[in-house]
């Protein structure tokens, strides 16, 4: 049977289809009278009803009259007493939910009333209740459990993981659900009928899986081969919150597609557009608190107004960058995915226009007009700057040195991109939101997602400002940030010993300056060499008086010689 369901794929069993039909009848009518649903069934029969399901399935959405024949067994026998066997059960193991599953995704290909009411009876059952009770324990997702790797000439599925309840990942474990559930979801995707949608959504153990998952900042096991089912799981879940939103509580699904993008294949990448349409860039699912914040007149500005009604056009640079109009696999043509090919989307997708246009300049590449540049890293910022305002709670899942470090890389993309009016008002705001807000979270000693060191990056961000910067506040602004007292002595000396140059076209004044003062300037410093370029660039005037700069430089001078005379009068 899935043999065949493998060849009809390839459309190689349509001229011998109404030959065998009346075999497939046949064994649906024999199932139907001697199979049941329950744990003394056999492994062996319930596969066979499951792949005669499955087959049936796709045979129907390939051609739906040839549901016609077998829609009596289907809907007068099958459905009324699986279903009915599925209500009562006690206890159940994965591999015993074929059945149900298989019938769940071949009546999606059907739905109608009656349909719809046995499946609706279903997810209010007490066998529901039973089923989705571990949910959370079969997840791929929630449980973070590493798997068996096998040498390096073979490669595996690597589903062995031995510290777990039957050696293996937690989605083919006996008391997982998750495949079932597909079914299910893929069923309620597809019906018409919101009160299965609602149903399936809003039963308890359904929103306590859910909020697992929103509450984690990262997911576990995402590239892993069986973490497909869940993945489409989900797609199917946010599907189905689009259709009846305005019954729904829209921020646990807003924010579950927010995070969820990174999770997604690229045999997805259609179904990610449509999350990026009609949830994530769509502010008719924009959650109720959201709406209000819109309304909060302090928080309104220009800029966030006019990025707030260019959100079509910023989805449609999004989707361009993510490559999602692309290398989308034709499983209707094949069915073989590499293996190798994992999530199509990075965790910080939001800073992805920025990363490639800092990636081409590393290699050299121009493979984009200046025009179309502009349009593009506008485009991103203003989405970063809507992201950062009304949904900070998902803004936070990145971590604070990450997002500086994403966006200085616009200084180094460009020598000139970040001079642009609008980019430029636009890139202040983000900074502004990262620097005043998480100023005493940065940490640049820490591991950063894409960099080798900082130290590197620094220098090349000092270069970039020596060259083409044109004493620029915001850029100046921004390599201050890591001269604070707390961070790694090395870039106060990196700046003050090699790069004199942009310590002299440095303007930023004390009023100008993103953070607090004393953030440079407590404690004292005690390094000697950075003490002896202060006092030169001071001595020479290689500072301007009325900088940032230079109240550091002078400030430090002064309590180096206040404290050694202090030391001196007390020797004395």
């Amino acid at each position: 049977m899935h043999f065949w369901t493998l060849v009809s794929h390839y459309g190689l069993t349509e001229d011998k289809y109404s030959e065998l039909e009346p075999i497939l009848l046949r064994m649906l009518n024999y199932h139907s009278r001697s199979t049941n649903f329950n744990f003394d069934t056999t492994f062996v029969r319930q596969g066979h009803v499951a792949a005669l399901l499955t087959l049936l399935g796709n045979e129907f959405q390939k051609n739906s009259s040839r549901a016609v024949p077998f829609l009596p067994l289907l809907i007068e026998q099958c459905l009324p007493k699986w279903i009915s066997q599925f209500c009562s059960i006690e206890t159940y193991a994965c591999g015993k939910l074929q059945i149900i599953a298989a019938l769940v995704y071949c009546l999606s290909n059907i739905r109608g009333e009656v349909v719809d009411e046995a499946v609706l009876h279903l997810i209010h059952s007490e066998g529901f209740r039973i089923t989705t009770e571990n949910i959370t324990s079969g997840s791929m997702l929630l449980n973070n459990y590493e798997t068996h790797k096998s040498s390096a000439n073979l490669k595996t599925l690597e589903v062995a993981a031995w510290h777990t309840m039957d050696h293996v990942v937690p989605i083919i474990q006996t008391n997982s659900c998750i495949p079932f559930l597909y079914s299910l979801s893929l069923y309620a995707h597809t019906t018409s009928d919101s009160k299965v949608k609602l149903a399936f959504l809003q039963h308890p153990n359904i929103v306590k899986y859910l909020t697992s998952l929103q509450q984690l900042d990262r997911y576990y096991l995402t590239s892993h081969w069986f973490a497909r089912p869940e993945t489409a799981m989900l797609m199917n879940m946010l599907k189905i919150s689009v259709d009846v939103k305005a019954d729904l509580d829209t921020s646990v699904f807003y924010e579950l597609a927010v995070k969820c993008l990174c999770v997604f294949y690229c045999e997805q990448k259609p179904d990610i557009e449509y999350i990026l349409s009609n949830i994530v860039f769509s502010t008719k699912f924009y959650p109720s608190e959201v709406l209000m914040e819109n309304l909060d007149i302090s928080k309104r500005n220009q800029s966030l107004q006019i990025s707030l009604n260019n959100l079509d056009e910023i989805r449609e640079v999004y989707i361009q960058v993510l490559g999602l109009k692309h290398d989308v696999p034709d499983l209707a043509q094949c069915c073989c995915i590499d293996i190798s090919i994992g999530n199509v989307i990075p965790i910080d997708w939001i800073y992805t226009p920025i990363l490639v246009l800092y990636a081409n300049q590393l290699q050299n590449k121009k493979n984009v007009e200046e025009p179309q540049q502009i349009l593009t890293v506008k485009n991103c910022l203003r989405w970063i700057l809507i992201f950062e305002t009304y949904f900070p709670f998902l803004a936070k899942t990145i971590n604070p040195t990450d997002r500086f470090c994403r966006l200085a890389c616009l200084f180094l993309g460009s020598d000139s991109l970040f001079l642009a009016d609008e980019i430029h008002d636009l890139l202040e705001l983000c900074f502004k939101n990262v620097i005043t807000q998480c100023e005493h979270k940065l940490n640049f000693s820490k591991e950063i997602q894409g960099l080798t060191n900082f130290q590197d990056f620094y220098t090349q961000l000092l270069e970039q400002y020596q060259s083409v910067s044109y004493g620029d506040i915001l850029f100046g602004n921004v390599i201050l940030v890591p001269l604070a007292q707390k961070h790694n002595v090395q870039y106060r000396k990196t700046l003050w010993s090699e790069y004199m140059g942009a310590v002299q076209v440095f303007n930023v004044t004390p009023e100008q300056c993103f953070c607090d003062l004393k953030c440079y300037l407590e404690p004292p410093e005690e390094e000697m060499s950075l003490l002896k370029c202060y006092r030169r660039a001071i001595v020479n005037s290689l500072v301007k008086k009325n900088t940032v700069l230079y109240r550091i430089a002078n400030h430090h001078v002064e309590q180096f010689v206040a404290k050694r005379k202090k030391e001196k009068e007390s020797t004395d």
